[in-house]
């Protein structure tokens, strides 16, 4: 294979989903992996995206052999000379691939390896899962071609039109239309949608300025009076007769483009002065494409480069943060050991045909999905019963053998369950787990060392039950597991009502405590906050690390004075915080805000309490938890109401502007919530919340470590001035892009965050029956079936230490096991999944750029109190039992 490849090399075959003679899909293993051609890349996938048109794979579009899919994410592996994108082996990338060509036919990308053209894909942003990611390329690909190639708006998004006009985007809820909602926004224009009421949210959290009901008689005549009937762009990403009639009734007097995602309906041309045309996203390739008339078309070179043009400035906002993914489902396919993203598109409500493919073990049901435009719904079934051998198949079209084995599953449940149960916990002596309950309330040592960690021992595995009928659990570090529970199966998992009961009382509903649409919305309108700009802009961060080194006086000897630094640390980070969410640091290092510092601290022990009684959260209600609610709502509402009423003020004074600009993150709030203020102050608590919890407890295990560790602070020291300079002859700005160029430092955080990550121990619970792929049997190596209300709790703290794992040394902090390692899902600091961390990245860079300034300003750190072992203890929170008690020495320059 020429080019460049990894070291030990890609196979010759491989695991994937093909066509056979008959039409019908199948699950082969010795399917050749593409070589390695011109201007490609070698993709080796963590999860695939089924998209519209795998919809119209079957019959005449398929060809015997071929690969399906088209869309897909996952690690660089091969990387061709050619390429001139700047990429490297094992970055993480998304892309557009070449599904089921006759021409191509290992192209596809339901592969282990799929081959993508390097210049077309888009490096995935840190805080981005590959299943967020997977659904991208298709979407996106269409979105470009349809908006900028075709319509032809007189914009782009490195050159954003000043003459702003409306555009169109008809079904703005599906995954193309969401897309171009971004896009068509980023490149400086008015856009405006139609779907159905129940998702409107949805596209204005996606960029519509206005959206209208496509089902409403008035439609076309509503959307006429709002553009003034002016409107010359409408993109239509539904495009049959009914919605092509719609968007030319809906078109300017005076006509304009109107461009769809499939061949439009001739006798719905009804106006001249309109001019139509459709796209077809593989044509970005510049590459013929096999498939029947009209699709089939020869290759385009201009196409081509167009789209390597427009791929440069859609990675610019893709890793800025500017470009938001598409509400996915999560599906499971086990054959393949890979995730599969059902992209969730809407307001498709059209004619339904049915499809079916098996392989080895594996059911996909494909129903409710029409040969025009929308996206296929598919529940993936597990055969634990009668596995069909290799390469065998269902006929197309015949689902009754799909129903009978859910009905046989659902029937043998209980014996499934009894032959593939979990290895079993003892039984309690009181019912309802009490006495569990009460050992852990009265537990007074080391709770995830002497008590989480001890339990997994005893059990000598690392997945085990409980009996209790009140409490059902199951307790896990195993990384298949979890990767089920957070990825691969996500649909069938929440948060469920323990998570809610317990926080729910301080942070209300959202990211951290609700499930299905509150959560989507919730992650919908705070991502856009993450943006790569704010996340860069380290100015507030520099004010208060000073502030925080003013709070470490100096002794005679230039050694600090202070005993412990927790509290400095919890106050600079909780500074920074306020200062970034809510426009104003609360300066707790200058200023007394005991009352607030207090609810905080009454918050996390009300939060701890909570954790810890489960079921019985209601006998753990304390005046002081009730207290603590009530103040930090109160805060909460005192900046919501701030902001609102800044931006309910006239005119534009520059005092006026400097004090808008300070509240910059609660107006985009504003923006995304239809200035729902409950929701607001809900959505900033929370962040508050998450923002000085995770960064203070990452810096503060890493200036333990570091005070226990000489050598590596020396290390970090001189590279951080070799980079940056000393504190009185800076060399280089320090920048977020820097930060990530430091390889000590970026391998210490890691490792801080891989012994003693910021929630050590969390739930999930199962919301309907459902399949675990392993934990079961003797070994643990068997699947299992889990009960609807079942949950699982699994701690990345006892995962993360597993000798089996990470070596003989896995309980030791040694940052240079991280050269030349890239971890899977072993590592799980910020958890992982659709529900990863959003502000991990802040997090990261916070902590990142404190410690390079503590590098340039002391020389020396030692700990005050020795001990061989770091104590913890957990609430809202993972942080040091007994503080951070070093000292640090001020260096002379």
């Amino acid at each position: 294979m020429p080019g460049i490849i990894v070291s030990n090399g890609i196979p010759a075959s491989q695991t994937a989903i093909i066509a056979n003679e008959t039409g019908e899909f199948i699950v082969a293993h010795d399917v050749p992996v593409m070589d390695l051609e011109p201007g490609t890349i070698i993709i080796k996938t963590a999860a695939v995206a089924l998209n519209p048109v795998d919809t119209k794979m079957i019959g005449d579009f398929s060809t015997p052999g071929a690969i399906l899919g088209n869309d897909c994410a996952g690690t660089i592996v091969a990387i061709d000379p050619q390429v001139k994108a700047p990429l490297k082996i094992g970055d993480r990338v998304c892309g557009s691939a070449d599904g089921m060509n006759r021409l191509r036919p290992s192209g596809g990308a339901f592969a282990e390896y799929v081959s993508c053209l390097g210049d077309l894909v888009m490096k995935i942003p840190d805080d981005m899962s590959f299943e967020e990611a997977a659904p991208i390329g298709t979407a996106v690909a269409s979105a470009v071609l349809s908006v900028f190639y075709s319509a032809k708006v007189p914009g782009t998004l490195a050159k954003p039109t000043k003459a702003p006009q409306w555009v169109l985007v008809n079904g703005g809820s599906s995954s193309t239309g969401t897309m171009a909602l971004q896009l068509i926004k980023l490149a400086g224009f008015r856009p405006i949608a139609t779907c159905s009421p129940k998702n409107f949210a949805l596209a204005k959290s996606y960029g519509a300025e206005k959206v209208f009901d496509y089902r409403s008689a008035t439609c076309a005549q509503d959307i006429r009076e709002y553009t003034k009937n002016t409107l010359e762009f409408i993109i239509d990403c539904i495009t049959v007769e009914a919605t092509m009639k719609l968007c030319y009734q809906a078109m300017g007097r005076a006509g304009g483009n109107y461009t769809a995602l499939e061949p439009p309906p001739e006798a719905q041309h009804t106006r001249k002065a309109i001019k139509h045309d459709w796209i077809l996203a593989t044509a970005t390739t510049g590459r013929s494409c096999s498939w029947p008339e009209p699709y089939g078309r020869p290759g385009d070179p201009l196409i081509r480069a167009f789209a390597e043009d427009f791929a440069v400035q859609t990675q610019v906002v893709f890793s800025e943060g500017k470009l938001k993914p598409h509400p996915a489902r999560v599906l499971k396919v086990c054959s393949m050991g890979r995730g599969v993203v059902d992209r969730e598109d809407r307001d498709s409500e059209l004619p339904s045909t049915e499809a079916r493919a098996v392989g080895h073990n594996i059911g996909i049901n494909s129903t409710d999905y029409s040969t025009r435009g929308q996206a296929p719904n598919l529940n993936i079934l597990t055969d634990l019963y009668t596995p069909m051998p290799p390469n065998s198949a269902w006929p197309a079209g015949d689902i009754r053998a799909a129903r009978a084995a859910q009905a046989n599953m659902k029937a043998l449940a209980p014996e499934v369950k009894r032959w593939t149960c979990f290895r079993q916990a003892l039984r309690s002596l009181l019912p309802f787990s009490l006495e569990a309950k009460y050992k852990v309330l009265r537990f007074k040592g080391d709770f995830l060392e002497d008590w989480v960690t001890q339990r997994f021992r005893q059990h000598g595995c690392w997945t085990y039950a409980n009996d209790s009928r009140l409490d059902p659990s199951i307790f896990t570090a195993e990384p298949a597991l979890i990767q089920a529970v957070l990825a691969t199966h996500f649909s069938d998992w929440g948060l469920g009502a323990s998570r809610a009961n317990a926080v729910g009382p301080l942070l209300g509903p959202g990211v951290f405590t609700s499930d299905g649409p509150i959560w989507q919305h919730s992650r919908a309108v705070l991502r856009p906050q993450f943006a790569r700009d704010l996340i860069s802009d380290l100015k507030h961060t520099q004010r208060h690390v000073q502030q925080l080194f003013k709070a470490m006086p100096l002794g005679d000897d230039g050694w600090t004075q202070t005993t412990d630094l927790l509290p400095l640390i919890l106050r600079f980070t909780l500074d920074v915080s306020t200062q970034y969410f809510v426009g104003e640091s609360m300066e707790s290092q200058s200023k007394d805000n005991s009352v607030l510092e207090r609810a905080f601290k009454d918050a996390n022990a009300g939060v701890q309490l909570r954790l810890k009684v489960g079921p019985f959260v209601r006998l753990a209600s304390t005046k002081s938890f009730r207290e603590a609610c009530r103040t930090w709502a109160e805060y909460g509402t005192h900046f919501v109401e701030h902001a609102a009423r800044l931006r309910d003020t006239s005119g534009s004074s520059p005092e006026e502007e400097k004090e808008r600009a300070k509240y910059s993150f609660l107006r985009g709030l504003a923006a995304s919530t239809d200035n729902n203020t409950t929701l607001m102050r809900d959505l900033t608590i929370q962040l508050l919340f998450a923002g000085e919890d995770t960064s203070a407890s990452l810096l503060s295990f890493t200036l333990r470590c570091l005070a226990h560790h000489a050598g590596s602070y020396a290390h970090l020291r001189a590279e951080v001035i070799a980079k940056f300079g000393t504190k009185s002859t800076p060399a280089a700005p320090i920048t977020f892009t820097s930060l990530k160029e430091c390889e000590h430092l970026q391998n210490v955080l890691k490792e801080t965050l891989r012994l003693y990550p910021p929630i050590p121990f969390n739930t999930r619970e199962a919301l309907k029956d459902t399949v675990l792929p392993v934990g079961g049997g003797k070994d643990g190596k068997s699947p299992c079936v889990v009960a609807k209300g079942t949950v699982v709790k699994y701690s990345v703290y006892v995962m993360q230490r597993r000798m089996d794992l990470w070596g003989s040394d896995a309980t030791q902090w040694k940052p240079d096991r991280w050269v030349g390692r890239r971890a899977g899902w072993e590592y799980l600091p910020f958890n992982g999944g659709p529900r990863i961390c959003m502000g991990q990245q802040f997090a990261l860079t916070e902590a990142a750029y404190a410690l390079v300034r503590i590098c340039q300003n002391y020389d020396s750190i030692e700990c005050t109190m020795p001990e061989d072992e770091i104590s913890t203890r957990f609430a809202t929170a993972l942080f040091p039992k007994l503080g951070v008690p070093i000292r640090m020495h001020w260096a002379s320059a």
